[in-house]
């Protein structure tokens, strides 16, 4: 008959079940121990250029001895970047930041250089050095209440946003635009200020000159 004993606390042994169940415990254990599958991580460093970042581990583990172990700060680790078809995203990602550690099946080190398919250039399994970084911002972002149900892109306090709701696109903060604007539809606007010169239908705003002058109550021409 197999002898249970508690085993909740991490520096139990499972082979204190004095059987081959116990021991199948802490073979299932040991290999799960050495199997990297994600992690959440802390930004250290960022270089934006080569879009590589530095980052810490944010999960500590326990030995059988109950002492708590501390994985090792990992750099060079490439940083996700959706994108695709000649478009992507980027972030200018800062120290404290946040995201996840995914560890690739195998050693993804010639792929970090090339770019192409390649080999596997050691025999490496879910090994640290083989970690992506995926940013996160998880509970650090403010959505305003007007905002439930649209699909939003904004800076961490809702300051600058762009909203994208069911039927229309609410930008909030200063927008800069360089380049032809071009707006099929109606333009509403109040208080607009422009700085250089505004040309309608080929009439200068600043420049342009009315005919059919003439005092008292009359009124001038079309503006030419």
């Amino acid at each position: 008959m197999v002898q249970k004993t508690d085993s909740s606390f991490p520096a139990a042994n499972p082979a204190d079940l004095q059987g081959l169940d116990g021991l199948l415990e802490v073979w299932r254990k040991s290999l799960f121990m050495a199997l990297r599958v994600a992690l959440p991580a802390v930004v250290q460093s960022y270089n934006r250029a080569a879009n590589r970042a530095t980052v810490t581990p944010a999960i500590t583990s326990q030995s059988s001895g109950g002492q708590t172990l501390t994985l090792p700060e990992l750099a060079d680790i490439p940083v996700c970047t959706p994108g695709g078809g000649g478009f992507g995203a980027s972030f200018p990602l800062a120290p404290g930041d946040t995201g996840w550690l995914l560890f690739c099946d195998r050693d993804i080190s010639l792929f970090k250089e090339s770019g192409v398919i390649s080999p596997a250039n050691t025999n490496r399994l879910h090994n640290l050095a083989d970690a992506v970084f995926y940013p996160d911002v998880m509970n650090k972002i403010t959505v305003s209440e007007q905002d439930d149900g649209k699909a939003v892109w904004q800076k961490m306090d809702g300051s600058i946003k762009v909203a994208l709701g069911d039927s229309a696109v609410e930008v909030t903060g200063d927008v800069r635009i360089s380049g032809d604007l071009s707006v099929s539809g109606t333009v509403t606007a109040a208080d607009v200020t422009a700085a250089g010169d505004v040309v309608a239908g080929g009439i200068s705003l600043k420049s342009h000159v009315h005919g059919g002058v003439q005092g008292g109550n009359g009124t001038t021409g079309a503006p030419q």
